[in-house]
Parts: structure tokens; sequence; C-alpha cells
């Protein structure tokens, strides 16, 4: 019996009924219909916090906490994610090609029953590790390059960044993305970055910037996005380039401009409980966002068991209210569930 079907060749999950509820308390705004059991559609396992990059943007580098997850749990959490009818993966760190077992791993599950396996890094290890990356059940690559040659390299806080990950891309056969958060240093290169990743058959994305989640609380991450935030006519300037070459979808175009200008989404509720878990190197689970609490430890308890908790609902109901500190991590999916006509292919896209 097939788990899921396809439709104008994206994948549309066998829960289909629970992602239509969705849609319509998205358009109508009939609370009441929204579901009891939560259904994600994709999970971000983090399985280390360790990195080997030091960027100025981020805390993760400064900490090295002991990974928990051990293989064995962490083969059965993906079991347990077939189970719940989960059909997409996002390996995240600190940097995933860190965990030294990643790929027994990975070797673990029939790759044929995940729609994406998506692997987001620094980029750094790609060539050390293309062969493993190339032979395994990963689907996608995602990698992180915040502005072009030297400026990039500020960032990351290593001299020569940028030009390694350019070398190392070429080893990879795996659909590759790339992902710039939005900072003052991209500007004067960012039709550039655009048209170069499209002549080398890479996708193009952008991420907001955003300092609330736990691993960006540091002072001084917060003292360097400050330094890295665009004025108001370089948030036009990055606009007019991201919809001239029609990198982001026109919903989410609209919700993420209106963010970088005022703060706000034009949104009414946010939907990425109701569609993604996060599982972190510690085990902890959170309900789609790193600015929540965890909701249990799969160290503990089963995944199912936390997912069905009313701890877990609950944490979602906030979320879809907006009662959290806020974060830019669901935007694109909570402002893409108000328009059904290109929800499916926003989904496909944005899940790599």
């Amino acid at each position: 019996m097939k788990n899921e079907m396809k439709i104008l060749n994206y994948p549309i999950p066998a829960n289909l009924f629970y992602h239509f509820r969705l849609l319509l308390v998205a358009v109508s705004g009939l609370e009441n219909i929204l579901p009891r059991q939560i259904l994600p559609l994709l999970a971000n396992i983090n399985l280390t916090e360790r990195c080997n990059a030091r960027c100025i943007t981020c805390d993760y580098w400064k900490n090295k906490p002991e990974d928990r997850i051990t293989t064995q749990r962490a083969c059965h959490l993906i079991n347990e994610l077939l189970s719940i009818n989960v059909r997409n993966l996002r390996f995240t760190g600190g940097e995933p090609l860190l965990r030294a077992d990643l790929f027994e791993i990975l070797s673990s599950v029939d790759g044929a029953r995940f729609n994406k396996v998506v692997l987001a890094t620094n980029g750094l290890l790609l060539k050390k590790y293309a062969e493993k990356i190339n032979e395994s059940i990963i689907t996608n690559v995602t990698v992180s390059l915040d502005a072009k040659g030297e400026k990039n390299d500020s960032i990351r806080g290593i001299k020569g960044y940028y030009e390694k990950i350019i070398a190392n891309l070429r080893y990879i056969n795996k659909k590759i993305k790339i992902v710039s958060t939005l900072n003052n240093l991209l500007i004067d290169n960012l039709e550039e970055m655009i048209l170069w990743c499209r002549d080398n058959g890479y996708e193009y994305d952008i991420n907001l910037p955003d300092n609330n989640m736990y691993f960006l609380a540091g002072k001084d991450v917060k003292a360097a996005l400050q330094k890295l935030k665009l004025n108001n006519e370089q948030i036009h300037k990055v606009f007019y380039l991201l919809k001239k070459y029609n990198v982001v979808n026109g919903v989410v175009l609209d919700n993420a401009k209106a963010y970088m200008i005022s703060g706000k989404f034009i949104f009414k509720h946010c939907m990425q409980g109701y569609l993604e878990v996060n599982i972190d190197s510690q085990g902890n689970v959170r309900s789609g966002c790193n600015v929540f609490q965890p909701i249990g430890n799969i160290l503990n308890n089963s995944l199912e068991d936390i997912i069905n908790s009313d701890d877990y609902l609950n944490s979602v109901k906030k979320m879809f209210s907006f009662d959290c500190p806020g974060c830019t991590c669901g935007y694109g999916i909570s402002a893409t569930y108000g328009n059904p006509l290109s929800v499916w292919s926003y989904i496909q896209r944005r899940l790599s």
C-alpha cells in the first residue's frame, strides 16, 4: 500500500485530509476545525551541535555539548518517523557531517520510502565526504553562503571559506541549493550570486535574519546581526532582485519584505507547528520551532507519544496564535497556506 501519491509531480502526503483542513483554516479562519492530532510533514534532525565554522552570526561553534543520541537511537528514530508518515528529513546542525556515524544511520533505512532526505551543511567537508554523500539516500544538499568572497568569509569566520565551498560543490551529484541569510554584505553581489546559481544548475533561496532561537542568543551574535542589518533602501533593492528573478514565491516575497521593513508578517497564523517537528542532539523535541522550549525527549519517550501529548498540541496552538517571542523560520509555509494554488509547489521547494 502506497503511503503517498503524486499530483503535478509534487509529493502529496497520505494524510491529505489533515492538510486540507489546515488549508481551510488558513483561508477561512475557522479555528474550530484545526486537527487535534499533529501529523508532521518534515522532521528537522540535529544529531550534533558541533560545528567547524566560526560564524559571527551563530553560537553553535562556541558550545560543544555531548551528542546524546546514539547510533542505535538515531536509526530507531528514523523508523519512528516513517511509522507516523513523515516522509521528509532534514539533517541539520551544528554541522551534520561532523557526526561520524551519519552515513551508518542513513544506510539503516530504505531511502525509497522518503520523498526527500536533505543534508543542510556549511559545505566545508563536502569534498571529504563526497563519495559517501553521492552513494547515500540523501537527495538534496543545502549549503549556506551569505555573501561573496571575503565578505562571506568575514561572516563565516574562516579565511578562504567561500572559495573552498565553491570548489567543493563540484564533487556533489545531488540537487544543490544555495541559501543566503539576508545581510548588508550580500547587496552588491546578490544578482551575481543568483545568476551564478542558475548557470550551475543550483537553486537559490533566502533566509530572514533572526536572533530569538536558542543558538542565536549570545550578545556577540546579536551585535553582529545588528551590524549586518539592511537599511530600507537596501531592503527595496534586495526584494526588487528577488522578484525580478522569481527567487521567492509572490505571497512569500510580500511577507518577507513586510517583515524586513516592519518586523511583522502579513499572514495571520503560524502553520509550522502542524507541519514540522524538530529533534536536537540532546534528544529534545520541539514543535517545529527552536524558539519554543522542548516538549519531551526521545531518550525518555517515543517520538509518537511526545507528538500525541497534550503539551505538544498546546505548543502547536501557541505557535498558531503567535503566542511566542516570534521567529522567521516558518514564515514561508505560513504565508503560502493562505494560497491553496501555490502551497504544494512551495512545500516541494522549501523542503530542500
